[in-house]
């Protein structure tokens, strides 16, 4: 048989594979992505990532989607469009901790990956969400222990008033206009909890607030001192009958207050 013989049969059964593969693959015409970006703030954890990370820690939250995936569940009534697949990278990270968006490579298991969107756009006052689920594994392991399934990510964002999105379609959301939104990463192990756009850390100490306190407690004192020159008058009024005595301690109440003050 002769070369040319040879990659012409080689040729054609590289092509009959190549029509299976698309077959079970279709490809995704005009392909796009939009990467968004959150920042969080960390609220909690439980199990084995306990005393891992301090109230407040930032949090970093990034995630690429694939816009043109195919709807694969509608909701018409609660206005609900589920994408299976459309997460094309996730990252959550605290510090040095990262979980990463990806499948598990064991055996028989089953990768998590869509994206859920509803749009209240009937309603005014109708909530707006969007949460995203995807399968994970993270460095080092707090949460996911053996599973082979590895750890979960998970985002919720939440507009109870509406306004965050336009529709329930892939690519017209808004991550940052969702206002109550939170977010966990849990396994077998524990848990790791966020809010997003976060909860800030408790702020430094006041420099001032020493200084007003004892304004405050001088203002007391000035108070006290009046009340004394009066109740002084009243138990000896007629050794003060034009009020000159009365008058020159209330003066020195008042000079010994805005010494103080």
């Amino acid at each position: 048989m002769t070369f040319a013989r040879v990659s012409r049969r080689l040729l054609g059964a590289s092509a009959a594979v190549g029509l299976v593969l698309l077959a079970v693959y279709p490809a995704r015409v005009g392909a796009a992505t939009a990467s968004y970006h959150l920042d969080g703030r960390f609220t909690r954890a439980l199990g084995a990532a306990q005393g891992e990370f301090t109230f407040g820690d930032a949090v970093s939250i990034d995630w690429t989607v694939e816009l043109t995936t195919p709807v694969h569940f509608e909701n018409v009534p609660t206005h609900l469009k589920e994408y299976q697949g459309a997460i094309t990278a996730f990252r959550i990270q605290i510090g040095s901790w990262i979980a990463d968006g990806v499948d598990p490579s064991a055996l028989n298991t089953v990768p998590v990956n869509k994206i859920d969107i509803i749009d209240n756009d009937m309603d005014p006052n109708g909530a707006d969400k969007m949460d995203l689920f995807r399968s994970g594994a993270e460095t080092p392991n707090l949460v996911t222990g053996n599973d082979p399934n590895g750890a979960q990510l998970i985002i919720h964002l939440s507009a109870p008033l509406g306004g965050a999105s336009t529709n329930n379609v892939l690519g017209n959301q808004t991550p940052s206009l969702y206002p109550d939104s939170t977010g966990t990463v849990f396994g077998v192990n524990g848990e790791v909890d966020f809010a997003i756009p976060g909860i800030a850390p408790p702020p430094p100490p006041d420099p001032t607030v020493k200084c007003r306190s004892a304004q405050i407690a001088s203002a007391a004192a000035l108070c006290n001192a009046t009340f004394a020159c009066l109740s002084t008058r009243a138990k000896a009024l007629a050794k003060d009958p034009g009020g000159l005595v009365l008058e020159a301690c209330l003066e020195k109440a008042r000079t010994k207050f805005v010494a103080s003050f």
